[in-house]
Order: structure tokens, then sequence, then C-alpha cells
């Protein structure tokens, strides 16, 4: 692969999808990468190695919800970058990591902790390494969910306890060091640390405390949340955990109020910021069953076993456990 292209045409679709892109990050129009993806679909078949447009392709990919195919092809290019070209490396390093994070699960989360960590070892950049501590402080906090909500020893509960500890520190650093950024990015920086926040909390309120000092923890992880929306405004992963937090608040409140503000901020994802993202599909199912309406639930799980499992970023064992549960009219949580 190559960095430049003599190809006009190639040169002018890459730079027209980079446009699309950055509207895109601005508006959350959804429609600018389905068109980014077009104008990088004409770079290539000009240029086929054309590396830029490879690099592009699967930032598309990652930000349409297709981290599986992002990976690969970020692993691909890697592959491709001669070693002696750092900054480059680093910078596909660090998408790499992203798209690990984008799958979700204990075994990807690994990966993009072991990516990220390495990076933030491997350079003295400012601006990647305040991103880095960003990815890692969102990577921690999504590592606290254990892999079996039904089998949580205490070995488990130490584990989640150290991620929560290790996002906290992230989050510190990052914040520390955002001042260093320009404002676009130092708004991306604070958001995505505020979101770390509100995840960790979030998380950590299932495992530990009694209810009234549960609820108190998602208070604060609101708090985080509606902050972050400020900084990273319609970010359809924020709005997951602003619906999953009110949804955790409706169980210990006993509020209704609660459990319908989570369905809204979540109807809000699918309809519009993602549609028909499949976590999303699934955690309104969560929020009618643990409210103790288990028709409603059961519609929204099998809405999400309908998306393809590489996209809908829940695992069948959670859909098979949550229907089951609903099927038995149980409001058990976690």
């Amino acid at each position: 692969m190559h960095t430049e292209t003599p190809n006009r045409k190639a040169f002018e679709g890459l730079a027209d999808a980079i446009m699309k892109i950055d509207s895109y990050r601005s508006s959350k129009n959804r429609s600018l990468l389905e068109l980014a993806r077009r104008d990088l679909t004409t770079a290539l078949t000009e240029d086929p190695d054309f590396l830029p447009g490879h690099f592009y392709s699967a930032i598309v990919d990652d930000l349409l919800g297709r981290p599986k195919d992002a990976v690969l092809g970020f692993q691909r290019i890697l592959s491709e970058v001669p070693s002696n070209d750092s900054e480059l490396r680093q910078e596909i390093r660090y998408n790499l990591a992203v798209a690990h994070y984008h799958r979700y699960s204990l075994k990807h989360l690994d990966k993009a902790q072991a990516e990220f960590e390495g990076l933030l070892r491997d350079t003295q950049d400012k601006r990647l390494r305040c991103l880095i501590e960003c990815g890692l402080a969102q990577t921690f906090a999504m590592a606290e969910i254990p892999s079996d909500p039904d089998s949580v020893n205490d070995a488990e509960l130490t584990r989640i306890k150290s991620k929560f500890e290790a996002s906290r520190r992230m989050q510190i650093d990052a914040k520390k060091h955002a001042d260093l950024l320009p404002k676009r990015e130092r708004d991306l920086v604070l958001g995505t640390a505020l979101n770390a926040s509100g995840m960790s909390l979030m998380y950590y309120s299932d495992f530990f405390g009694p209810p009234q000092e549960k609820s108190a923890m998602l208070d604060l992880a609101l708090e985080a949340l509606r902050e972050a929306d400020r900084h990273i405004p319609s970010d359809w992963a924020n709005w997951c955990d602003l619906g999953s937090a009110h949804m955790r608040l409706g169980l210990w409140r006993n509020s209704s109020t609660d459990f319908q503000e989570a369905r809204n901020c979540l109807l809000r994802v699918v309809t519009t910021l993602r549609p028909n993202y499949g976590f999303a599909l699934y955690e309104i199912g969560r929020a009618y069953r643990i409210e103790g309406k288990f028709d409603e639930a059961l519609e929204y799980f099998e809405k999400s076993r309908a998306v393809h499992k590489d996209y809908r970023e829940v695992g069948d064992s959670r859909l098979d456990r949550e229907s089951y549960l609903a099927s038995r009219q149980d409001r058990k949580y976690p």
C-alpha cells in the first residue's frame, strides 16, 4: 500500500469522504457515513492500494457499528505500514484499540486495554496520550460488567472494584491533560472521560452498597452523563448509558418515571442516533422486564435477537437469560 496517489479520482473521493466524516461527527447524521462509504468505494476502485482509503473505510465501519470489520481493516493496514513510520502506526493502533473496545465483551476489552497501554508506553504525543487515557477509562469501566451476572463471587467482586478504581484514575489523568488540547479535541476528551465516569459508577452500583447508596451513585452517574452530553452532544453510546442509569434508578427507587425516562433515552437511540441498535433494543426490554412489564420485554428481546449478532453487541446468552426471566415473570436484577 502507498500513502499518496497519482489518481485524481481516488484523491478526490478520499477528500470528499473525510469532509462527510467530519460533518457526521458534529451533526450525528448517519446518512453522511453511507455517503462517505460510497466516496471511499470510488477511491479504492480507482486505486486499490491507496492506504488512506482503507484507513478511513475502517473508520467508517467502526462509526457505523461494525467494529469486527474495523478491527480486521486496521490490522490489515498495520501489517502494510513500515516499522519506521511511527506516527502513522500509532494513529492506526489507537483506532484499532477503539474498535476492539467497541466489541465490548471481556475478551475484546482485554485486547483494547493491551493495545491502549502499549501505545501509551510508546508515544510522547500529548494529544494521543490524552485520547488513550480516555479510551482506557472507558475500557476499564466497561470491564466492570461480569461475564456471568449469576456467578459473581468474591474474586469477581475484587476484579470489578479494581476496574472501577483503574477507570477513575484514567478519568482524572484525562481531565487533567485536556487543557493541553484545542477546543474540539478538549470537548471530545472531557465528554469521553465524563461518559467513563458515569459508566464506572453505574456498573459499580450493581454490586456494591445498599439501595440508598446505589441511588446516590446513580445520581452522580447521571450528572456525569448529562455533562458529557454537553461536550459530545447526541452521542449514541452516552444516550444508551443515560437510559441504563435511569433503568437502575427505576429499580432502586421503585420509580415508574425513571423506567419511562430510560426507555425514552433508548428509543431516541434506536430511532435516530443509531437506528435498530441491538443493544439498545435489549436494554429497552430489560427496562420493561425489571419494571414487571413482561410481554413488552419479550417483544423487545425478540427485536434485539433479529439484529445480526455481529452487530447487535449483546450476546445470545444474555438474550436467552433475559427472555427466560421475562417468561418466568421474574424481575431479578442484575
